[in-house]
């Protein structure tokens, strides 16, 4: 059954009454080929079990206290890291790529230490919902190249 869109939509020019289709497949039927990616979550853990149960079944998440050694590819997700950490999770990492999660107080400075780094995203406040669509989207680039 399509789902209404809210009227106050239409202020931005959608015609009011514009039905969507929900999206209910499963993130695993949606994106195959995407078995067995490694998440490392640096110094937030709660987000790594918030990822856990967000994920496709195929994906392994694991709190760590500092990003580990791992030769498959995957993602290392830090939590308000130095410069050297991002460095150090990508010596840790050859395959893989640092997600950088920042509060959103944090400067923009902070985002541009992280890039510099060498990290292949950067996240404001991060919900486990827009890490999510991240992880989805790099692995997705990664798996394409």
């Amino acid at each position: 059954m399509p789902t209404e869109l809210p009227d106050d939509l239409s202020a931005v020019g959608l015609p009011a009454g514009v039905a969507v289709p929900p999206v209910r497949r499963p993130l695993d039927e949606a994106l195959p080929g995407t078995e067995g990616v490694e998440v490392q979550v640096v110094g937030y853990g709660t987000l790594a079990t918030q990822l856990s149960a967000s994920l496709p079944a195929g994906w392994s998440v694991r709190a760590v206290e500092s990003a580990t050694w791992s030769s498959t590819p995957g993602f290392t997700l830090l939590w308000r890291p130095s410069r050297s950490a991002v460095a150090g999770a990508l010596q840790r990492r050859p395959l893989g790529e640092v997600v950088v999660l920042l509060d959103r107080r944090d400067p923009g400075e902070a985002v541009v230490a992280a890039f510099d780094a060498g990290a292949a995203a950067c996240i404001h406040q991060p919900a486990a919902a827009l890490v999510v669509g991240y992880l989805l989207r790099l692995d997705a680039n990664r798996t394409r190249s």
